[in-house]
């Protein structure tokens, strides 16, 4: 944990923010701290991988999280992430050269891939899968280097753990791998079934260990 410094946290400055929560600066340019509302069990529940999963990485292409903070407070609750400072990410890079019709260089392609590939090594030799990779998921520092962040949706699946693990899907849609996208039109079918067509047509059950890694590759 960290001890939350208010004064130093610029709440009028939102750098970005995600389906869970909004970035703020924090001591200058140093840090930002992740601010995530909690209103009940379930949302605290879906932070704990990234507290979790994002304070164990200890990676260059990974952004870490240094630390975590409860906040209470007028019928409100928080947990903010302490994280480095970046600069942008890669999907506001991409609209940038857009913008002006510059390329990318291929050294600079390459440089990017390389980084992010070893990142995504790292979690899955550590039996993580990351489960939302995508242009706004990769940031890049003050120094250009690529970093693969936000393990919201990351999970640590162990070596000897039972073959099924995921009963829902992750991730942005368009970078869904075609076995996720599969999974999840099933379960939709099934929800919607008679009780008898449930009983003829089970449900073929969970995303197993090997296709959520694969599915990790294919959104990279």
């Amino acid at each position: 944990m960290f001890k939350l410094q208010k004064e130093k946290l610029d709440l009028e400055n939102e750098l970005g923010k995600g389906a869970f929560g909004k970035i703020y600066p924090y001591q200058d340019l140093k840090w930002a701290v992740k601010r995530l509302e909690i209103k009940n069990v379930e949302e605290l529940c879906k932070c704990i991988p990234e507290m979790m999963i994002g304070f164990a990485c200890d990676h260059p292409c990974v952004l870490p999280v240094k630390g975590f903070h409860v906040e209470n407070g007028n019928n409100k609750h928080y947990i903010n992430l302490k994280l480095p400072r970046m600069k942008q990410s890669l999907m506001e890079e991409f609209r940038e050269k857009r913008a002006f019709q510059e390329d990318y260089k291929e050294e600079k392609i390459l440089l990017y891939f390389y980084a992010l590939a070893c990142g995504l090594d790292y979690l899955h030799r550590k039996k993580v899968f990351h489960g939302d990779i995508k242009l706004d998921n990769i940031l890049i520092d003050f120094t250009g280097k690529a970093v693969l962040s936000d393990v919201g949706c990351s999970r640590y699946i162990p070596e000897d753990d039972s073959s099924s693990y995921a009963t829902h899907t992750f991730g942005a849609q368009d970078y869904k791998a075609p076995e996720v996208i599969k999974h999840e039109i099933e379960q939709n079918n099934h929800l919607y079934q008679t009780e008898e067509e449930k009983r003829k047509n089970p449900p073929k059950g969970s995303l197993k260990k090997g296709d959520l890694f694969l599915a990790d590759s294919w959104s990279f």
